[in-house]
């Protein structure tokens, strides 16, 4: 929001320390002493880039590059508006995926809170009732009170196990890269997850490229921004191999066409564009197409999970309740 409009204002022709001075006072605290700050280094003879480059946690590289090169080519106002359309299209798109999976994964997570607290409080009282029948217990019947039981004992250390198993699991991604790398593998291999994360990075990588190489940044710079932006080891080394090979004299789609990463259809857009001499162009197509079939694959996703869910309560539910009253129906026998 602050960049679209910082742009909004710069095409306006209002000066870059008048329009920071407007948007000061539109933000949280927090923001507006970033603003300050910025100004400051500004008025300490900075440019914008170098003023945003202090506040790495909040202007990534690709901004910061962009910036630079709207500076040194005087359309600053169009490259930030750039910049923004960019960002918000890939924040739509994230949110369409945690809004896809945030309702099942809610409902999942209270029916399992639900599941375990039949089982922990209700399903012992019919334990002593079926006692004082003292007759054979169907099978099932057997299995949820023994499940019952053990939560009850070994709850407390099955979560601690669990919680240690997540910290060790986080703390290892964080402390050794290559354990991180083969986690992303396997992410990338899962049925529909992994090729919704897949079409995201191509997506992204694209829309990253069309961007630098529209702000007239050199194509083996622009690549080297790229990769950075792709949080994807197994692409970011693909992509760093191209741009070795480019520098050799090789072409960008048959670059990216060795690492076999890439589907035919990417290398054909960008071979198409590079023949062309509208390379900046067909990324962006490329980009679109794959914002569009993820957000087809996302909708889709979505319609899938909600009967899926209804059939998995079905089953716990109905499980639970099928097995405490098997034995309440066959009561009159046992009379």
């Amino acid at each position: 929001m602050f960049i679209q409009e910082l742009a909004v204002l710069l095409k306006a022709n209002i000066p870059l320390m008048t329009a920071l001075e407007l948007l000061q006072s539109q933000y949280p605290l927090k923001i507006q002493k970033i603003i300050i700050a910025i100004k400051k280094n500004i008025s300490d003879g900075l440019t914008l880039s170098q003023a945003l480059k202090k506040h790495p946690k909040y202007f990534d590289d690709l901004t910061i590059h962009i910036i630079k090169a709207g500076e040194a080519s005087a359309a600053l106002p169009q490259i930030l508006g750039n910049i923004a359309g960019y960002q918000e299209k890939i924040a739509l798109l994230k949110t369409r995926l945690k809004k896809a999976l945030f309702y099942p994964l809610t409902v999942l997570f209270i029916a399992m809170i639900i599941t375990i607290g039949l089982l922990v409080f209700i399903v012992p009282q019919f334990e002593s009732l079926f006692e004082s029948m003292g007759a054979q217990l169907p099978l099932v019947t057997r299995i949820v009170l023994s499940l019952a039981g053990f939560i009850k004992t070994k709850g407390l250390l099955l979560i601690t196990i669990i919680f240690l198993l997540i910290l060790i699991l986080f703390l290892t991604k964080k402390y050794f890269p290559k354990f991180s790398e083969i986690l992303s593998y396997l992410f990338l291999s899962l049925p529909i997850l992994g090729k919704i994360y897949q079409k995201i990075l191509f997506s992204r990588f694209s829309h990253t490229l069309a961007i630098l190489l529209n702000a007239r940044i050199p194509l083996t710079e622009a690549l080297k921004i790229s990769s950075n932006i792709i949080s994807h080891q197994k692409y970011e080394k693909s992509i760093i191999q191209a741009r070795e090979d480019i520098i050799k004299g090789d072409g960008l789609s048959h670059a990216l066409g060795k690492s076999q990463l890439f589907p035919l259809i990417f290398i054909q857009f960008i071979h198409i564009g590079e023949q062309s001499g509208n390379l900046s162009d067909m990324l962006t197509k490329l980009a679109e197409r794959y914002e569009t079939e993820s957000d087809h694959i996302i909708q889709t996703l979505t319609l899938l999970l909600e009967p899926a869910i209804m059939l998995i309560l079905g089953i716990l539910i109905g499980g639970l309740v099928i097995a405490m009253y098997l034995p309440v129906f066959e009561l009159g026998k046992i009379v």
